[in-house]
């Protein structure tokens, strides 16, 4: 870690980092530039992220920052420091009750009662210290897609959404089992109050459900096929009703192709000589318009933002100008009084 985490920076490193993000917005005209020219005084630290290997030793063992050490973006550090506290609390106090003779428990118990702190702590930290080290890289708009990400769709996401995206952090989290529990209400449950604990994101759903949809996407290549014959619709057609049809959408052959043929099909249908065609299709279109609704609704349930039903929202959220852009903090952390 010393290899790769400089332990001091110097005035002239500092300087170099607060002149590279100097045109960065903070807060309407005013620049990163501008508070750093007016600072009392500044010093530029580094900011580690890590999760160890192992918390304990003998009689000794460490919960916090000395265990588990998080980007401070993120708002877990004293978080999960109370939270490993709980559980090293829960495992020391069952550890001294099952002491039946009243004595003291042995370097082995105490072993035993650390190690189930780290076991039951471990995994947890370090998915959450991977999401403040993703959260920082979003804030920072590192990536291209973090930039897409950043601009067009969170500012879009809401006060639901936004919350969502902490809630999944703090719905697992752990509690002292022998302190009774508040009543209070809230809109999600924590996990360990629900039935059984939420499957999640598995690599073998998402496996299977994508095999499924690709299984369907065979089936309906081909098995649905136009009947030009019945809708009395030549598809080698380049003209309709004297106009040329137009045959450039997207850029994309194969999807062109497909867009310029349903443009020529559906178009005796809305334009064509017979109007029963013209009836059916408007039939067709009040069957959509129950599909239409459902899917704009669960497009914007927090809980699919995720899924492909969302792809409508962010696809309308990529075409709107965002109402406010997301600064680009700097990837060190450059303290300013």
């Amino acid at each position: 870690m010393e290899a790769e985490i400089p332990r001091r920076y110097t005035k002239e490193e500092e300087k170099a980092v607060a002149e590279k993000y100097r045109d960065d917005p903070i807060s309407g005209p005013a620049k990163f530039g501008d508070l750093y020219k007016n600072k009392m005084s500044s010093v530029l630290t580094a900011l580690p992220e890590f999760v160890c290997t192992k918390w304990h030793f003998g009689r000794i063992t460490i919960i916090g920052d000395a265990a588990h050490k998080f980007n401070p973006i993120s708002g877990q550090g004293g978080n999960s420091a109370i939270e490993t506290a709980a559980v090293l609390a829960t495992n020391v106090a069952q550890m001294v009750k099952a002491q039946s003779d009243g004595g003291s428990p042995s370097d082995a118990d105490i072993t035993v009662a650390f190690q189930k702190t780290q076991e039951t702590r471990r995994d947890r930290v370090a998915n959450m210290v991977e999401a403040g080290h993703k959260q920082q890289s979003l804030s920072a708009l590192e990536t291209p897609i973090a930039e897409i990400l950043g601009t067009k769709i969170a500012p879009r996401m809401g006060l639901e959404g936004s919350l969502s995206m902490f809630a999944d952090n703090i719905l697992p989290a752990e509690r002292l089992p022998m302190l009774p529990m508040p009543k209070r209400p809230r809109f999600e449950p924590f996990q360990d109050e629900l039935p059984a604990k939420p499957l999640g994101w598995q690599k073998a759903t998402m496996a299977i459900a994508a095999v499924n949809f690709a299984i369907l996407l065979l089936v309906a290549k081909k098995g649905m096929k136009i009947d030009s014959e019945l809708l009395g619709w030549d598809e080698k057609a380049s003209e309709f009703l004297g106009h040329s049809l137009r045959t450039h959408y997207t850029g994309l052959s194969s999807v062109d192709k497909m867009l310029a043929t349903l443009s020529s099909c559906f178009g005796h249908s809305v334009f064509g000589p017979d109007p029963s065609h013209t009836a059916q299709f408007a039939y067709l279109l009040s069957l959509l318009a129950p599909v239409l609704v459902i899917w704009s609704i669960e497009g914007y349930r927090s809980a699919n933002k995720l899924m492909p039903v969302a792809l409508l929202v962010h696809t309308r959220a990529l075409n709107e100008k965002p109402q406010q852009h997301p600064t680009r903090p700097p990837p060190l952390c450059l303290y300013l009084s």
